[in-house]
């Protein structure tokens, strides 16, 4: 039908020219921008995958730039404790060379004082001056803060921590106490020989440092023998002290890697005395010169002298619980289960009690037995109380016969302490128990001597309260407690680094100085030994610390980051960039097809005007 007012065959070329050119300048706009994705319409649901990549992108960006930040922030402050390091190994020298008493004359011991006044002015310096963009990194200001220590715990280093907006409680489960290695010889009160005067009794003492041969001659007492042996504890690592009729031989030290040994090398005919003895512990699970928690087990290793009953106290079901409950927690061991409730459980107990009888059991520090037989007669209550003695077998095993040369050496091995901190297993060196984990990482060092739960008594002890401090680093891409890590660093100081306790007396590098009891010139210079060898370690362990958190946190986050930023960028990418070759061939086509389709527009034009040839 040929009319002119509608000219349908314009409007589907205009339609399709329209549909062309639009095609055309999309694929333009693609290859301009390189963007398969520049608004919401080309691909609504790829639209938000790629903008969430993208933010995940920005993140990890973020987070490898942080890591990097804390990488160099730890370059700088182990650089510090690098020369403190080398500043430390100088003072051995120094402190090493100043020994040779009779070699150095008081000029070269003055020189020798004046190097380490120097070295340590130096160390402090270098505490003090060791920062990243003015935040000073050595001087403590970056160590952890802590709160309500128990008395238990002597020393105490925090590498790392998780701290939320609670203080971390730290807790040890102490379930194998630490043992110092121990041997117990018997000699009636002094060394008896068979009526030969040239006759001498040796012995070669042994530890963990080394041996040393002594010899002693008839009717040398215990006392005498104690303190020969002890002139030489530094070279053997082995303490003596008298003990009841003979001497009781221990490692200066706790742990695995100490013991005593004792070697009968000339028995000189000795006819007094039972032998040579390995030391017991009280239990399986305490030292030998700790209080044990089962006294279920010092029955086997002695024997209890009963006493006699005292007269008869009548008093409240309170009153006797109190006084019962009072001597236990004065006496530094345990008493029997019946009195691990609270003292409100035992008095009820008692209250309870009807015409009938019961006991409860209390034991001090040297295992003696005081038995509390609590009676009630037609609602009268009374007790009376019982001491039993105890008497240690200090015996493990087999005892010889005599001191005999012919004997094979008696020898007894220390213990670590071992237990959980914070449900994590912790290894144990001797006192010292340390956890290495992504929430935690410490180590702790307990007393020996504590009357409560340490190192030498097993039990659950609250620590310490960790309530801040520490450098905190960010080296993930979320702001979270999982990806924020505190890294302590510790003071570097003089008088902050190797603290030791001789005596009941702590000292430190500073005490090397001239003013101090350590100094080179007259003062002790085995302790300034002790002091610099623990710096050393202190510093070296905190070096340690810090290149493992460089290589194995810093480093393996920034490199998994690494890698999972590729993949997200090639997952973006596949998602909102153009395929340059695809993209090309649809404007080639998308440009043939708008020539095309404006070429027909113009015939389909003109199409109306061959009607008007019907009118002529």
């Amino acid at each position: 039908m040929s009319t002119i007012n509608t000219n349908v065959t314009v409007m589907t070329a205009q339609r399709v020219t329209k549909q062309n050119n639009n095609a055309l300048n999309t694929s333009m706009e693609r290859l301009s921008t390189g963007l398969r994705i520049n608004r919401g319409k080309d691909d609504p649901a790829g639209l938000i995958a790629s903008e969430n990549l993208r933010s995940e992108q920005a993140a990890l960006k973020s987070a490898i730039s942080n890591a990097e930040r804390a990488d160099q922030v730890v370059n700088v402050a182990e650089g510090g404790l690098s020369e403190v390091n080398s500043m430390l190994v100088e003072l051995q020298s120094l402190v090493t060379a100043s020994a040779n008493e009779a070699g150095l004359s008081k000029e070269e011991k003055e020189a020798n004082q004046q190097q380490v006044e120097s070295i340590l002015q130096t160390i402090d310096r270098i505490s003090n001056n060791t920062s990243f963009q003015g935040t000073k990194l050595l001087n403590g200001n970056f160590d952890f803060q802590v709160a309500d220590k128990d008395a238990s715990v002597q020393s105490l280093e925090i590498n790392a921590a998780k701290i939320g907006a609670e203080p971390l409680k730290v807790q040890a489960n102490i379930t194998q106490s630490a043992q110092q290695a121990g041997v117990y010889m018997s000699l009636d009160g002094q060394v008896q020989l068979d009526d030969d005067a040239d006759s001498v009794f040796t012995i070669e003492v042994g530890g963990s440092l080394g041996s040393r041969q002594l010899s002693f001659a008839s009717g040398t007492s215990t006392d005498d023998m104690a303190a020969q042996i002890n002139t030489f504890s530094d070279v053997t690592g082995v303490e003596a002290t008298v003990s009841g009729d003979g001497i009781k031989l221990e490692s200066n030290n706790y742990g695995s890697t100490e013991f005593v040994s004792v070697d009968v090398v000339d028995d000189g005919n000795i006819s007094a005395g039972d032998g040579i003895f390995r030391l017991e512990a009280d239990d399986a699970n305490t030292a030998s010169t700790g209080v044990g928690f089962n006294p279920t087990d010092w029955a086997s290793n002695g024997t209890y002298t009963a006493g006699t009953a005292s007269g008869s106290t009548t008093d409240t079901a309170a009153n006797i619980a109190a006084a019962i409950y009072t001597a236990n927690t004065n006496t530094e061991g345990f008493a029997d289960t019946t009195l691990l409730a609270d003292e409100a459980a035992v008095t009820a107990a008692i209250g309870a009690l009807s015409n009938s009888n019961t006991t409860f059991k209390v034991y001090d520090e040297n295992h003696n037995e005081t038995v509390y037989t609590v009676t009630d007669a037609a609602g009268t209550k009374s007790f009376t109380t019982t001491t039993n003695t105890f008497a240690a077998d200090p015996d493990v095993g087999p005892a010889p016969t005599g001191f005999s040369s012919a004997s094979d050496v008696i020898r007894d091995a220390g213990q670590d302490v071992t237990g959980t901190i914070n449900g994590l297993t912790a290894r144990g060196d001797g006192r010292t128990m340390s956890v290495k984990s992504d929430a935690l990482d410490m180590s702790v060092t307990l007393d020996a001597n504590d009357s409560s739960v340490s190192a030498t008594k097993t039990g659950i002890v609250d620590l310490v309260n960790i309530t801040g401090g520490g450098a905190q680093f960010s080296i993930g891409p979320s702001v979270d407690a999982t990806n924020q890590v505190r890294l302590g660093i510790a003071s570097v100081s003089s008088r902050d680094l190797g603290t030791s306790t001789f005596d009941s007396s702590t000292y430190s590098l500073a005490d090397l100085g001239g003013a101090g009891d350590l100094n080179l010139i007259d003062g002790d210079l085995e302790k300034a030994q002790d002091v610099v060898n623990q710096a050393i370690k202190s510093v070296s362990a905190q070096r340690g610390n810090l290149g493992s958190f460089q290589k194995n946190i810093i480093g393996s986050t920034v490199n998994s980051m690494g890698v999972t930023l590729e993949n997200i960028s090639a997952a973006e990418s596949a998602i909102r960039d153009a395929d340059f070759a695809e993209e090309t061939a649809e404007m080639t086509r998308s440009q043939i097809l708008s020539q095309a389709s404006q070429t027909v527009l113009a015939q389909a034009k003109s199409a109306p005007q061959n009607v008007l040839s019907l009118l002529r």
